[in-house]
């Protein structure tokens, strides 16, 4: 049920972009959203009585962890969504898993067995569908734009991914995502008062709705489930969370925007979909055999 609510809640999330992007410039939504979220975090954290102390050792790693996986992340696919369809740009992005492979592979050392040679294969067939469908559809200046937004989006999110899991944090989960979160909110929050402070109206009732739902629900409650579902379930049964969002989105942009939903779309998810799939759910090792004593 835990991984149900969150696929559905962070595919939709991608549609709602788009609806709060009618009214407001792509920094203030951020700003906005990340503002109710850092709240409700750390209201989470104090409300359970969790450490808010940050180590000193990892406070750079911190730093660096949230700017990407919050501050450039958020940022640049506010723009990815002005400029793509909501759902080709949640493929994008959630592209991560198969640039943190490459990433690994080309700077870490990491070894690319034959499952992640497969996937980078099907992601590209995948990705590349969906380029060919946008700049047939968009123009090639408007459709290069979001989809240099959104892969640079996936990138860092992998950078922020290998940082996380690279490092001993020694604080609890919560606290760390707050901090995270207010990491990414603090620049955001000022660029967006003087980039855009002079032009902000304040939004619609509808958009008000959208801002509390990115912010307390995708951000505060996803992130809360997402930590509670790798707690509770195998990391190949929580991946396949990740594998769906996708899946989620498209169907979401077009049930919810009008967005195309066709041929295209369709085997451009399949293909993405599998090397997600291919990356994230990986096989149960066999239990080693019973060495059975025999009697001399």
């Amino acid at each position: 049920m835990l991984l149900l609510l969150l696929t559905v809640v962070w595919g939709v999330n991608w549609s709602m972009f788009k609806i709060a992007l009618e009214e407001l410039g792509p920094w203030t939504l951020r700003g906005i959203s990340l503002g109710f979220g850092t709240l409700a975090m750390f209201t989470v954290a104090w409300l359970r009585g969790l450490n808010l102390k940050v180590p000193k050792p990892v406070r750079g790693r911190l730093l660096l962890a949230g700017l990407c996986n919050v501050g450039l992340w958020n940022v640049l696919t506010a723009y990815g969504v002005m400029h793509l369809p909501s759902g080709h740009a949640a493929v994008l992005g959630f592209s991560m898993p198969l640039w943190a492979a490459l990433i690994g592979f080309i700077f870490l050392g990491e070894r690319m067995n034959l499952r992640a040679i497969a996937a980078v294969a099907l992601g590209t067939v995948g990705l590349t569908l969906l380029m060919v469908d946008d700049f047939a559809k968009l123009g090639s200046s408007a459709a290069l734009i979001g989809m240099v937004l959104m892969l640079a989006a996936a990138n860092v999110w992998a950078v922020g991914t290998f940082i996380q899991k690279r490092t001993a944090w020694h604080m609890p989960l919560v606290s760390m995502a707050a901090w995270q979160m207010l990491t990414g909110f603090v620049p955001i929050a000022i660029i967006a008062v003087a980039v855009e402070g002079a032009q902000f109206t304040p939004p619609s009732a509808l958009v008000w709705g959208v801002l509390a739902f990115i912010g307390f629900i995708s951000l505060a409650v996803g992130m809360l489930t997402w930590y509670a579902i790798v707690q509770l379930l195998p990391t190949n049964v929580a991946a396949i969370g990740t594998v769906l969002v996708p899946v989620v989105a498209v169907v979401g942009g077009g049930l919810i925007l009008h967005e195309e939903l066709g041929l295209i779309q369709a085997a451009a998810l399949l293909a993405t979909a599998s090397a997600l799939a291919l990356v994230l759910i990986q096989p149960r090792p066999k239990p080693a055999a019973k060495v059975i004593p025999v009697e001399m």
